[in-house]
């Protein structure tokens, strides 16, 4: 199991949970995990084709549009993932790799 796997395992988990304790220490994990997450460097581009994130938010994406002959033109957005199809477009150009956004920068960072 990913940390991104347990993070939408322990939301499910929050909304069952019948105790205000029990939804608190639901809260911490998921939190001690996402800073986890923060803190873990790039591991650079996943193929479309070897998986799809496993939960709906922003990512990090690469189009590819074919021009006719063969040639591709590839480029880089910000796009938001939601799972809705099993093909993920960026205004009608196919995505064929994803990553997570890094952590924002931050003042003590050089």
């Amino acid at each position: 199991m990913t940390r991104e796997e347990a993070i939408k395992e322990l939301n499910t988990f929050k909304i069952i949970a019948k105790s205000e304790s029990g939804k608190k220490a639901l809260d911490i994990a998921i939190q001690t995990l996402e800073q986890d997450l923060s803190r873990i460097p790039l591991q650079g581009w996943i193929p479309v084709s070897k998986r799809l994130p496993s939960e709906a938010k922003v990512y990090l994406v690469t189009t590819a549009l074919d021009i006719g002959s063969g040639e591709l033109v590839k480029d880089v957005y910000r796009d938001y993932f939601c799972n809705l199809s099993k093909k993920w477009l960026y205004h009608n150009n196919e995505v064929i790799a994803w990553m997570p956004l890094p952590a924002p920068y931050g003042e003590n960072e050089e």
